[in-house]
């Protein structure tokens, strides 16, 4: 600070209380695999699997006696939860439309019949 300016302020980051930014990133394939196997296994029990629950499943599981995800991999079980609803409501959406072409198959039968 210049002491011929008395009214200019210097300000230093510190850096202990600034957010570090982060760079947006999508899911890998061997992320999705194992959300899509999580997600459907809900869908087969009855039973949703909890997020928080898969999350620490992530941080264990292992395949050839090595484990599946490092670190940097793991997903917080926020980000697993936006994933299934994102799963669900697009399998609701596909579900409709899957329904509403099979009605318009039977109204069109059933006009041409008649």
């Amino acid at each position: 600070m210049n002491s011929d300016e008395p009214n200019s302020y210097h300000i230093q980051n510190a850096g202990w209380a600034l957010r570090q930014s982060k760079k947006a990133s999508r899911f890998s394939e061997k992320q999705k695999d194992f959300l899509d196997t999580a997600f459907r296994k809900g869908e087969v029990s009855g039973k949703k699997e909890d997020p928080n629950t898969v999350a620490i499943q992530m941080k264990t599981v292992k395949k050839y006696g090595r484990k599946l995800f490092q670190p940097d991999e793991y997903l917080k079980s926020q980000q697993i939860m936006s994933y299934f609803s994102r799963k669900a409501h697009s399998n609701s959406v596909a579900r409709l439309a899957a329904l509403q072409d099979r009605l318009s198959v039977q109204m069109f039968t059933k006009l041409l019949a008649s």
